[in-house]
C-alpha cells in the first residue's frame, strides 16, 4: 500500500469560494472538522466541470471562532461570531501558488493517485509528490512572514538543505525576483525561457 505524506492533503473547494481565495478576497477556508496539526498544505481540487488540482496552499492549523483577525475578508466576521453553519474551524491561507499545468482527475485516476474526485480530503501519496517535484508553479500570494522557519544549518543559499520526509523539501525557495515568477516544486526559477536550478534541485537530479 502506497504511503502518504501527512503534511499534505488533496482537498476540494467549490466555486465561488475558490475564486474568492485566488482573488485574495477570502483568506480562510472554513470546514466543519479539525485537521491534524501536521497538515500544513492543501492541494486544491476544483470540482466539475474543471475537475483538476489547480493550486497549492500553505495553511495554518485550524482556528476556532474568535481566533482570527477579520481584516475585511469574506466570512471572517461571521466565523468569529459563530454564525457559520458547518464552519467550526478556519484554516488561514498563508501562501498560494497556481500550478502552471493543472492535474486533471483523469490523470489522477490513471496514475492511481486518486480513485475518484475527493469528497472530503485525502493525503498526497509519496509517489505523486516525487513525480510532481519539478512541476512549474506561479506565486499568487504569500504571508508577510516566511512559511518555513530558517534552519540553523542553512548558512548560505547554496548550502544543502537538511533532509526531510515530507514534500517541503521539494518546494521552491522564495523567489528573489519581483513580480510573479514561474517556479518548480523542487526549486527552479524560470527566467528568460531558461530554468535556473537551486542546489536542492541539482542534488535531487
Amino acid at each position: 500500500m502506497a504511503s502518504g505524506i501527512k503534511s499534505d492533503i488533496i482537498i476540494s473547494i467549490t466555486q465561488p469560494h475558490l475564486d474568492h481565495i485566488v482573488n485574495q478576497k477570502k483568506n480562510h477556508e472554513f470546514r466543519g472538522y479539525l485537521l491534524p496539526s501536521r497538515v500544513t498544505r492543501f492541494w486544491i481540487y476544483e470540482p466539475s466541470p474543471v475537475s483538476a488540482i489547480k493550486y497549492i496552499a500553505e495553511v495554518s492549523n485550524g482556528k476556532r471562532p474568535g481566533e482570527i483577525v477579520d481584516g475585511g475578508f469574506i466570512r471572517n466576521s461571521d466565523f468569529n461570531q459563530g454564525k457559520m453553519d458547518g464552519g467550526k474551524f478556519a484554516y488561514e491561507i498563508l501562501k498560494l501558488e497556481a500550478l502552471d499545468t493543472p492535474i486533471t482527475l483523469l490523470q489522477l485516476k490513471t496514475k492511481r493517485w486518486l480513485l475518484g474526485a475527493p469528497q472530503k480530503y485525502c493525503y498526497v501519496k509519496e509517489e505523486m509528490a516525487l513525480e510532481l517535484r519539478d512541476m512549474k508553479t506561479t506565486a499568487i500570494s504569500a504571508h508577510s512572514v516566511p512559511i518555513w522557519p530558517v534552519d540553523n544549518t542553512e548558512r548560505a543559499e547554496d548550502e544543502k538543505e537538511p533532509a526531510s520526509q515530507d514534500i517541503r523539501r521539494f518546494l521552491s525557495r522564495k523567489p528573489k525576483f519581483p513580480g510573479k515568477q514561474s517556479t518548480t516544486l523542487s526549486g527552479g526559477i524560470r527566467k528568460g525561457g531558461k530554468e535556473k536550478k537551486t542546489r536542492l534541485q541539482q542534488d535531487g537530479d
